[in-house]
Formats: structure tokens, C-alpha cells, sequence
């Protein structure tokens, strides 16, 4: 199946360099919002705060290094900032997230600096507002970009703002993991494990609930979701995002909080290691599902 790519006349189905870019964006709003929220939260958390803001930057920057390198002719790409059209999402979409990278940039050089904190603090507050639209902006982009029941679904843009976060909290555990024998940076992840927890079992009822409106839904939804839940991508979807990335951490991060609750804090360095991998080959999966079960023809 051929599908419109940025407007710009070329045709090709979308695969894996599209799908790394949905997931590096994703991770890096997440990992900013992360950032911002944690240094909002409490000074405890700089450590945490910084590791997010380094990262945000980088992963966005490598989403559209990705993008451009799907394009068949990547070096027409600058013309989009010359060709704005304000009813396109997709030419909106190229100047939020050049924005955002730029503020991005800022925020974490001066975290870096460790200086300026009033205008770091004003950095943060304007890229969460950029990082939240572009979360949603990835929903939007693929239906904006071509009319498919699977990524038409009114949830779609949600569950993409809640898997950004997740797999941005995700990152930041991850790496903070390897940081663990700071106590500033223990209590930075006994934070995050608690939001983390909060947000996968938000994303887990969220994909379910959208199966369940598209099998609901027209028939072309229908035939569509059936693909996903009983068809050729139904390994992937239950065993892959369901149980993997989705319930497995969810329930490893609610054994882990009650092992920290209960003084067992030093016993579980593993657990945000364990919990942040599957999270985010949870997210990829996600995203590649997404892609491409939207460009599947349905069951017969």
C-alpha cells in the first residue's frame, strides 16, 4: 500500500525508519516532561531532572535524522519551513518540533552549567507545552496523513501522549539505574517508579478500550482491530505490548514499591533496570504495530 509522505508528492509504504522516529520522538518528550516535572517537584530530584533533559534533545534529534532518511529525497526537507500550510498538521508538526528542539537544546546546556535556574525554570515551562502537542502531534500525523480506521480511532493521539510518557520515565530509569548508588538518585527512582506505574497501567486501559470501540466501531474498524487481537499481529499485540511491555512492568513496579514501602528499598536496584527494558520494547512495539497493522489489509 502507497501512502503520502510529508505532502511532498512521493509515495511508499511506511516502515521501520518511520517507526523510529514516532519512537525516539516519543521518548524524548517524555523524557523533557520528565525533567521538567521532577525539578518542579523537588530539588531531590536535579539529578533525575538532568539526566532527562540531556536525553530529550538527543532522542528527538535521532527521531528526525530517522524521518529523513525514510524520505526518498531528504535534502528537499528544508522546503516544509517554506511551504507552511496552516490547515496541514504535518507542516505544523515540522515547526513545533524544531522549536522544541531548540528549547530543548537550551534547557539542557544550562543544566549542564548547572547556572541560570530562573531562566532554565522558563526554558522547562515553554518545551512541556511543545513536548505535550508534539506527543499528541504523532497521533495526529499519521491521521492526517491518510484516512485508515486503525489510526483514525479518537484514542489514538491519547494513547501516544501516554506511551511518550512512559517511555520517556522509562529512559530516565534506565539510565538513573546505573546511578543508583547515589541516595539523592534512589529516592529520584522510587519517584519515578510510582508515576511510571501510575502512567503504564493508564496506557494498559487505554489500548484495550480502543480494541474494544474499534471492534465496535464501522467495519473497516472492525476487520482492521481483528487483525491485531486474533489475526497475524496478535502474537505481537498480546504477548508483545499487553503482557511484555505493559502488565509484566506494571505489576514488577507495584511489587516494587511495596518492597520500598516495606524498608526493602537496597533489595531492588534490579527492578527499575527489568521494568524500564520491557517498557520500552513495549513502546516500539506499540508504535511499529501501529504503522504497520494500519497499512494491512484487514481479514477476509
Amino acid at each position: 500500500m502507497n501512502l503520502p509522505l510529508l505532502g511532498n508528492g512521493l509515495e511508499k509504504p511506511w516502515e521501520l525508519l518511520l517507526i523510529i522516529d514516532l519512537f525516539l520522538g516519543g521518548v524524548g518528550v517524555g523524557a523533557f516532561l520528565a525533567a521538567v516535572c521532577a525539578s518542579v517537584h523537588s530539588d531531590k530530584y536535579k539529578t533525575i531532572s538532568k539526566i532527562g533533559a540531556i536525553i530529550a534533545p538527543l532522542a528527538v534529534i535521532g527521531g528526525l535524522i530517522s524521518l529523513l532518511a525514510e524520505l526518498n529525497q531528504p535534502f528537499r526537507f528544508y522546503t516544509t519551513y517554506f511551504r507552511l500550510n496552516p490547515t496541514s498538521v504535518l507542516s505544523w508538526g515540522v515547526w513545533i518540533q524544531t522549536i522544541f528542539i531548540i528549547v530543548a537544546l537550551l534547557y539542557a546546556i544550562l543544566w549542564i552549567m548547572d547556572s541560570n535556574e530562573s531562566t532554565r525554570k522558563a526554558l522547562g515551562y515553554i518545551g512541556a507545552i511543545f513536548a505535550f502537542i508534539i506527543a499528541i502531534y504523532h497521533g495526529l500525523f499519521l491521521s492526517a496523513a491518510s484516512a485508515r480506521d486503525l489510526w483514525e480511532s479518537a484514542l489514538t493521539p491519547v494513547i501516544f501522549l501516554v506511551s511518550a510518557i512512559t517511555t520517556g520515565l522509562a529512559v530516565v530509569l534506565l539510565i538513573a539505574s546505573f546511578l543508583s548508588k547515589s541516595g539523592e538518585v534512589k529516592e529520584g527512582i522510587a519517584g519515578i517508579s510510582k508515576h511510571l506505574a501510575g502512567f503504564v497501567g493508564l496506557e494498559l486501559i487505554l489500548v484495550l478500550l480502543n480494541a474494544v470501540v474499534l471492534l465496535n466501531a464501522s467495519v473497516g474498524a472492525r476487520d482492521v482491530m481483528r487483525t491485531l487481537v486474533i489475526g497475524d499481529f496478535s502474537f505481537m499485540f498480546w504477548i508483545g505490548i499487553i503482557i511484555i511491555g505493559l502488565l509484566i512492568p506494571l505489576v514488577i513496579e507495584l511489587f516494587g514499591i511495596y518492597l520500598i514501602q516495606d524498608g526493602g528499598a537496597a533489595t531492588t536496584t534490579f527492578i527499575p533496570l527489568i521494568v524500564s527494558v520491557l517498557v520500552l520494547v513495549g513502546g516500539f512495539l506499540l508504535r511499529y504495530l501501529i504503522v504497520t497493522a494500519g497499512q494491512t489489509p484487514p481479514l477476509l
